[in-house]
């Protein structure tokens, strides 16, 4: 064991109120230095195999690079691990109000490809935390790829949520099921 042992910090913000459903499971989660806390009310417990949702196992550009930057693999041979090491996100798709965020003055975006998302990092410790619709104007929607102006439009209530942030929950508890997000996130990234 490393010393001393990695403690979660406390969630301290409100809890969310989803409008769709009452009762629910709460998970507090937290990026590694505890400047950036949430909370996210689900439906259904995630790891009882009863959560009726998307359990996505990303595989795009960004995904990929995130987890093999962890391991010292160029992204290449990330592709032959099993899918348990593959992953640097395993993504829910919780609502904006099933999702509430404490200390998003410490967070930084980074948007890429279609700039229909924004991934979203503590900027202290650089925890991946989750992913919101970046902020477009209507020109720029306009101009979006047909494809994309639909998935946004489909998605813009939605706060994909990182679960491994989730403090004492164990990622095995799930089977998520594997993205193509590589396939489909075009153009395609090409290696710079």
């Amino acid at each position: 064991k490393l010393d001393p042992q990695y403690v979660p910090s406390v969630y301290s913000g409100p809890e969310p109120k989803p409008a769709s459903f009452e009762g629910g499971k709460l998970y507090h989660g937290s990026c590694h230095c505890g400047a950036v806390t949430l909370a996210v009310k689900l439906k259904d417990p995630l790891e009882d195999g009863v959560y009726k949702e998307e359990i996505i196992d990303g595989n795009c550009s960004f995904c990929r690079r995130v987890m093999t930057s962890h391991l010292g693999l160029s992204p290449f041979a990330f592709a032959s691990l099993t899918s348990e090491f593959q992953s640097g996100a395993i993504w829910i798709y919780p609502t904006h109000d099933q999702f509430a965020i404490y200390g998003s003055e410490n967070l930084s975006h980074y948007v890429w490809g279609n700039k229909v998302w924004r991934r979203t990092f503590c900027r202290n410790c650089g925890t991946y935390v989750f992913t919101e619709p970046n902020l477009l104007t209507e020109e720029e929607v306009a101009a979006l790829p047909e494809r994309a102006r639909t998935m946004r439009a489909r998605t813009l209530d939605r706060r994909p949520l990182n679960i491994r942030v989730l403090d004492g929950f164990d990622v095995k508890a799930v089977t998520p099921i594997q993205g193509d997000c590589w396939a489909l996130l075009q153009p395609g990234y090409v290696n710079p």
